[in-house]
């Protein structure tokens, strides 16, 4: 792959620091105008859900990449690439090119706090600062367990996690006691076209016909290393393409990501609006393409997708996924 000098040096700001991360059955249709401070005590996002004999997930988006995913008939809650206080940038005076801030949510100290420790582990699929945010991760108790690609699980433990499993492509681990085993495979690529690839995972719920889900936040994938998957019954995916100076970012709103749905068959898809925040600076003016609506046509029009689930969250709105 060649990248023109331009796009070279853009992306150099990025290696090592981050970004840019970007069905319908059931469709939320919240609106939130003003953001919504999640404080201890506000118990609607922090709250474990009732345990069911019924195979499903609860998945609450976060904003950004974050999200809390639950399994409900083991319980078991899995904050990801969790980004809950302060801005997003990038390190190394990277503010001054691009900010994130959350547009819905407000976590303060505490109720950042309760809300992992209302959770079995964090998992991480990246080093980037989008998804292994240490300003996040500073103030996260440190007992927590933490599930992480080697690049993020360095980052982890130098800040003095104590209970830190790297999870490489192909390996796999147990975690929350052992009731969930998490396999790693090739996810994003975010260095240069030699760099080692970041993480997707597929989440397996260790009981009798416990949930199955893939989640790898750029839908960007080496094929034999999803094939080794195998189906799942949820896929977490973005539905917009991002594209900085022409160079494709995410790749939600492409059919590599009809592709990645195909593979791995799923009777339900949960769209990652990892896009929709409020952002500023010279490197926040990269084009979007496709959203869900765009994503539900596309699958409509493939026959193994017809029949899937699109579910569209809204922040700090639990959606329910019955399977």
């Amino acid at each position: 792959m060649y990248i023109q000098a331009p796009v070279s040096r853009l992306r150099c700001l990025l290696w090592g620091h981050g970004k840019l991360s970007v069905p319908l059955h059931h469709r939320l249709h919240a609106t939130i105008s003003e953001p919504r401070e999640q404080s201890t005590g506000s118990a609607s996002i922090s709250e474990r859900q009732p345990k069911t004999d019924q195979k499903g997930v609860t998945y609450t988006a976060l904003e950004g990449n974050a999200f809390v995913l639950e399994f409900r008939k083991t319980g078991t809650r899995v904050l990801v690439d969790p980004w809950l206080i302060g801005p997003l940038d990038f390190g190394g005076g990277s503010h001054l090119l691009y900010q994130g801030t959350k547009r819905a949510l407000r976590f303060t100290e505490a109720s950042a706090i309760e809300l992992a420790r209302s959770c079995d582990l964090i998992l991480i699929t990246q080093s980037i600062n989008d998804h292994c945010h240490k300003p996040t991760l500073a103030v996260l108790p440190r007992d927590i367990p933490v599930v992480a690609a080697p690049g993020a699980a360095t980052i982890v433990q130098g800040m003095g996690y104590t209970s830190v499993q790297a999870c490489d492509h192909g390996q796999s681990v147990e975690a929350a006691g052992g009731r969930l085993s998490i396999k790693a495979s090739q996810g994003a690529l975010t260095g240069p076209p030699w760099a080692k690839r970041q993480n997707g995972y597929r989440l397996v719920e260790n009981t009798e016909q416990g949930a199955r889900v893939y989640y790898e936040p750029h839908a960007d994938f080496v094929q034999d290393s999803v094939s080794e998957l195998g189906k799942v019954d949820v896929v977490i995916t973005p539905p917009t393409t991002i594209s900085l100076v022409g160079y494709r970012v995410v790749h939600g709103g492409s059919p590599q990501n009809l592709k990645l749905l195909t593979m791995l068959a799923p009777d339900a898809v949960i769209a990652l609006k990892n896009a929709d925040f409020e952002e500023k600076g010279p490197l926040a003016s990269y084009t979007k393409q496709g959203d869900v609506a765009t994503m539900r046509v596309d699958m409509a029009k493939i026959g193994a997708l017809a029949d899937t689930q699109l579910y569209e969250p809204e922040p700090g709105q639990p959606i329910h996924v019955m399977l």
